[in-house]
């Protein structure tokens, strides 16, 4: 090595950024060598590992030829020309649903199997036959009271509609005449059928003359006053289709004349 060396690799250490190591005594070099030998051996064992489990693969690893021969095929294919009976029995591939009910995973079950083929005893009938008439029973007695409720509503509805007609009727005429004959003291009964457009309806209106306290509390002895009151009676259809019980709905007003 030339002596001028030296100083131009000094200067591209500098330039590089790195420090030179400067060997100053014997116990330093010493130890500069033992770090590199050390280094050394960790690399082969390193080295010598990797090429050990490479051999080793290679020795594990079969053949081709002898893995060709190894292999058979699966059992269930058919028999190709050329290859002979080499590649297990000749069977021909069963449908999903029949090899399902071979192994009893579900789908069909075959005809040999006795739970499908023993059928339902005359206890299980009986037992089933009294538990669909019980289920019968309750759903026929829900509707009855069903169409009951439905027809009560309905003929109710109908009961006060008719109650108020009547009653506006006689306000009306208490409006034009205090004394017209609609308002005179009685009952007047309209039985079942008279009634336009409400045949199974019966209504019956009672009007009664009060004076002073009767009309209402603290009015003078002096004041007169009708007290009116309408019943409706009707019969609801019952659950069978027949008339039911009679039932009715009350309306009670009063009327004072005009001062």
């Amino acid at each position: 090595m030339a002596r001028g060396d030296a100083p131009r690799r000094r200067r591209r250490a500098r330039r590089r950024g790195q420090r030179r190591q400067v060997v100053c005594d014997r116990t330093q070099r010493a130890r500069l060598h033992r770090r590199r030998r050390r280094r050394r051996e960790v690399r082969g064992r390193a080295r010598r590992h990797v090429q050990r489990g490479r051999a080793t693969r290679r020795r594990g690893r079969p053949s081709r030829e002898r893995s060709r021969r190894a292999y058979r095929g699966p059992p269930c294919r058919l028999h190709r020309p050329g290859r002979g009976d080499a590649r297990g029995p000749l069977r021909r591939r069963q449908p999903r649903r029949r090899r399902n009910a071979e192994r009893g995973r579900g789908g069909l079950r075959s005809r040999e199997d006795p739970v499908s083929a023993r059928g339902f005893t005359l206890v299980e009938i009986l037992v089933a036959t009294l538990i669909l008439s019980v289920g019968i029973v309750a759903v026929a007695s829900g509707l009855h009271y069903a169409i009951g409720g439905v027809e009560v509503g309905r003929g109710e509805t109908a009961a006060v509609f008719l109650a108020e007609q009547r009653l506006e009727l006689l306000k009306s005429a208490a409006l034009e005449d205090w004394s017209s004959a609609l308002l005179a003291a009685g009952i007047v009964v309209e039985a079942y059928g008279t009634i336009a457009g409400a045949a199974p309806y019966r209504r019956e209106t009672v009007v009664a003359d009060h004076v002073g306290r009767e009309c209402a509390t603290g009015a003078p002895p002096t004041v007169t006053c009708k007290r009116v009151r309408v019943t409706v009676s009707y019969r609801p259809v019952s659950g069978g289709g027949g008339p039911g019980h009679e039932r009715r709905v009350d309306l009670v007003t009063v009327f004072v004349p005009r001062i």
